[in-house]
């Protein structure tokens, strides 16, 4: 097994550690990033050989070595409980928060995620709401009921930048395996060997590695809270429950989808999905949560838009089935082909095979607590298009909550549990063939030029915080901490006046911006701005009739 371990090492071990490799240069193209292709011929090999010979596996150094490590692991967490995660906790947070602040550095977040929310959140913190000049100066809660703003907006007071949003984002999503320990202990009991092994795998979970990746995202914190929260409240002690209580309705705030989640998990209770030392209370408790999670969703989709007279935004998502949850309800029996054409078409079926696969489809023996996964999931089924179906980005989240929350009710399960042996050798298999590009990839593969180093380290800093901002849409998260800012080509502000600054780099991606749209912005520049500084791709125009946008002069360094 010699031969056997040296290619683990290279082709599974290596990309994950290190990145893998890749070079990129004209049209010659050569990567190699990802180590399932490899794990599963690997496997393959290993199950062939276990064949043959019994006891094969015993010898490959990797495999005994990983052996020793998981025993010594397991009788960690046996011994200090959920204390044994807070090394992982800080360890992964650390490592989704490189990978998300090495991509925002080099400048590929963008205005409208990141650089929203920062601005938003900056303009709670001056003025008590969010203000969003990227929502034509509306409040930031037309666009998503996100009141979990305000609680972050205490944190980023003491770091107005939005690097303490990606660090927020990183380690509090980092925690969702901790609850999940948390649940699985309540449910198997200390001594399983799942307690130590499956949140350890959670944390290379890649639908939500991935929504850590993408910008940030408030509402991606439910999970964590939601996951707590459930915890609590099947638990038996006042104190433990109060805690659930807080959590869950921290987690109704994340957005207006938490409601529907929040109506499933306690259908889940009343089904039975409970523990059953606690079952009966938590029925009653289910009673409550689908009460308050569709009392919160209509605050979210109808009174709140009301109280800002504005419609709400997303109210066309479901066409043509309609808006409201009645239309929803019948429609199977009112648009049957195009309901069913949009549950079973083929991105369906990928983004619930990438939430399931990992997890060797264990969440689908987890019945009633499944359940608490059909709202998230069929928000996003029912949706037009394919794009809220791609586990790339962040919406994942809402039926993760109920896979997750299914998990240890199908481990409990007497049926499940005759294969409790196989299912320990193969869940660490199931994860790796799921494990796409490592963090340490997206640490080393975002680079800039050294003037766009430059840009961000000297130029970006000695703008006006005060001054008005139009910028293009992958530098505005470095301006956003500031009342006004938007992208190009929006340099006109609801009063109708011009903003102070313009900023110019050609450098970088110019997303938003259309030749037609910066041809007639150009006019607009000649009339009413001056060039207050230029250097290489940067140009940074000033109003004629607003200060100066630089704190202090500066120079250029010239051609890199």
């Amino acid at each position: 097994m010699k031969i056997w371990d040296l290619l683990f090492g290279l082709l599974v071990g290596l990309p994950i550690l290190t990145g893998g490799f890749w070079y990129r240069g004209g049209n010659f193209r050569v990567e190699y990033t990802q180590p399932a292709g490899a794990a599963l011929i690997l496997g393959i090999w290993l199950w062939l050989a276990c064949r043959r010979r019994e006891k094969a596996w015993e010898e490959s150094l990797v495999i005994r070595a990983l052996t020793r490590g998981f025993r010594w692991w397991n009788n960690t967490v046996k011994e200090k409980g959920v204390v044994a995660f807070m090394l992982p906790w800080l360890f992964f947070g650390g490592l989704w928060f490189g990978a998300s602040l090495s991509r925002h550095l080099g400048f590929n977040s963008h205005a409208m995620d990141l650089g929203i929310f920062t601005n938003g959140i900056w303009n709670i913190t001056e003025i008590g709401w969010p203000y969003s000049p990227f929502k034509g100066g509306t409040s930031l809660l037309a666009d998503h009921q996100i009141f979990l703003l305000y609680p972050i907006s205490l944190i980023f007071r003491l770091w107005r930048d939005p690097i303490i949003l990606l660090a927020l984002q990183a380690w509090g999503l980092t925690l969702f395996p901790v609850a999940t320990y948390l649940l699985l202990r309540q449910r198997l009991g200390r001594e399983s060997p799942f307690n130590a092994l499956l949140p350890l795998l959670l944390f290379t979970y890649a639908p939500i590695r991935a929504a850590n990746l993408f910008d940030f995202h408030p509402e991606v914190l439910m999970l964590p809270l939601f996951l707590f929260a459930v915890w609590g409240l099947q638990e038996r002690g006042f104190l433990k429950r109060a805690f659930g209580t807080l959590l869950f309705a921290a987690a109704l705030c994340a957005k207006e989808s938490a409601g529907p989640v929040a109506f499933g998990i306690g259908f889940a209770w009343i089904l039975g999905a409970g523990p059953e030392e606690t079952r009966r209370t938590t029925r009653i408790i289910g009673v409550i949560s689908m009460i308050a999670g569709l009392g919160m969703f209509y605050f979210d989709t109808k009174i709140v838009p009301t109280l800002l007279a504005l419609p709400y935004v997303y109210s066309d998502l479901y066409a043509p089935f309609g808006s409201t949850l009645g239309e929803l309800a019948k429609a199977p029996f009112t648009h049957t082909s195009e309901f069913f054409t949009r549950i079973f078409s083929l991105s369906r079926w990928r983004f619930l095979s990438a939430l399931l696969l990992p997890l060797l489809l264990l969440p689908l023996a987890g019945w009633p607590a499944l359940i608490a996964a059909a709202p998230g999931f069929f928000m996003l089924a029912l949706s037009k298009g394919d794009l809220r179906l791609s586990t790339g980005f962040h919406y994942a989240i809402e039926p993760a909550i109920g896979m997750l929350l299914a998990l240890p009710v199908a481990l409990s399960k007497p049926f499940v549990q005759r294969f409790d042996r196989i299912l320990l050798l193969l869940l660490p298999f199931a994860f790796l063939l799921a494990y796409n590009r490592s963090e340490v990839f997206y640490w080393r593969y975002y680079s800039l030029t050294p003037h766009l180093r430059w840009v961000r380290s000297e130029v970006l800093p000695l703008i006006r915080p005060e001054a008005a901002v139009a910028t293009p849409g992958v530098l505005a998260p470095h301006l956003s901490a500031r009342h006004w800012i938007n992208s190009l080509p929006n340099i006109q502000m609801e009063n109708g006046k011009l903003v102070d600054c313009v900023v110019w780099e050609h450098g970088v991606d110019q997303n938003p911006l259309t030749p037609a749209s910066e041809q007639s912005m150009r006019v607009i520049l000649g009339a009413s701005y001056e060039e207050e500084f230029t250097c290489n791709s940067f140009t940074l125009y000033r109003h004629i009739a607003s200060k100066p946008c630089l704190v202090k002069a500066l120079n250029c360094p010239g051609a890199y």
